[in-house]
């Protein structure tokens, strides 16, 4: 389940081809590249991924086997304990996972000299595949954790500081705190002048002011809106395929890495149902509290779910938080699995 020779496309081997793709992203994304030559630039990134995920797949050694075979690869996806949004990470991680055409499982790992533990992913995929998931993952956290774990940079002024940590739903006087301002009312009145007079300088409205404003709402509808909007636009790229011939060469990618992370976690290769005996008959009196249990259980859920859509959607924090979630998710450069052509959010 090793690589037998390094993948390579007109004498390049991958490091060079991300790279290429990595510049033509940064082109895409530089403030001075209008809409229509982004468009280009991304364009020809998501090109020059899918041809070389054909070759990859395409390369046949001296025996007439693949050249190159499945992998394994890591992503270092968060601490473990010490992040608030460790459940987002992971959803992340996951979806990513599963738009490049990758399995893998979840694992522990130390950092020793800062005695912090963290989430993992163990991958079996092809080298390139691994390789974008790690850039497509380290895309979205860093996008999601300046929005929502930003920290005070020296080199920025307090304006500009109070401006990101107060879009990241931080409270008033948590902010004060950072900046090192205390927690008088005077402190927490200069966040909110600070916050004012950045918004007014970049002509928008001042969101995170005024009642109905619940930054913790806020909170719950970006974490929940960002990987919601990053997931469907994993789909919409999986589905903006030519279906041409390259198609049947990447198809083919799915089964070796299947049967490549079988080998490497047999434990896991799914096995013929066990003859399950009969389990003991309930009595009536069993019978009618289990469907109380069951009852009470789909009201509660029933109930969270409709609170919860209503601190979402029905609360100007909520819809601020939602919108906020969903625009930061589409700023992820996203090259489709297996395709040759585009679909802009």
């Amino acid at each position: 389940m090793t690589e037998t020779t390094e993948t390579t496309l007109n004498g390049e081997n991958l490091d060079k081809w991300l790279e290429r793709i990595d510049a033509l992203h940064r082109q895409a994304n530089h403030p001075n590249t209008g809409p229509a030559e982004a468009a280009s630039f991304r364009a020809k990134a998501e090109q020059l991924m899918n041809r070389f995920r054909v070759t990859e797949s395409m390369l046949v050694g001296e025996d007439g086997r693949a050249a190159v075979t499945p992998g394994v690869g890591t992503i270092v996806v968060c601490p473990s304990s010490s992040s608030p949004y460790r459940g987002v990470y992971r959803k992340i991680a996951g979806d990513i996972l599963y738009h490049v055409g990758a399995r893998g499982v979840w694992r522990y790992t130390l950092d020793v000299e800062a005695g912090i533990r963290y989430d993992s992913l163990e991958i079996v995929g092809f080298e390139s595949d691994i390789a974008y998931a790690k850039i497509l993952y380290t895309s979205a956290q860093t996008y999601f954790a300046s929005r929502m774990e930003p920290s005070i940079r020296p080199e920025l002024s307090d304006r500009l500081n109070v401006y990101n940590l107060r879009n990241a739903g931080m409270e008033r006087i948590e902010i004060a705190r950072k900046m090192g301002w205390g927690e008088s009312g005077s402190a927490t009145a200069k966040v909110t002048r600070l916050y004012k007079e950045e918004c007014a300088l970049r002509g928008e409205p001042a969101k995170l002011t005024g009642r109905g404003n619940s930054v913790a709402t806020y909170r719950e509808a970006f974490r929940t809106a960002f990987p919601d909007t990053l997931w469907d636009r994993l789909w919409t790229a999986r589905h903006a395929s030519d279906g041409g011939s390259g198609q049947l060469v990447l198809a083919n990618r799915e089964e070796q890495v299947e049967e490549a992370f079988y080998e490497r976690f047999p434990h896991l290769r799914p096995t013929p149902d066990a003859e399950i005996s009969d389990p003991k008959p309930l009595t009536p009196a069993e019978q009618r509290k289990r469907e109380r249990e069951r009852e009470r259980e789909l009201k509660r859920i029933v109930r969270e779910a409709t609170e919860r859509e209503a601190r979402l959607r029905g609360t100007p924090a909520g819809r601020l938080g939602t919108a906020a979630g969903e625009h930061a998710a589409r700023q992820v450069d996203i090259i489709p699995s297996g395709s040759s052509k585009r679909l802009e959010s």
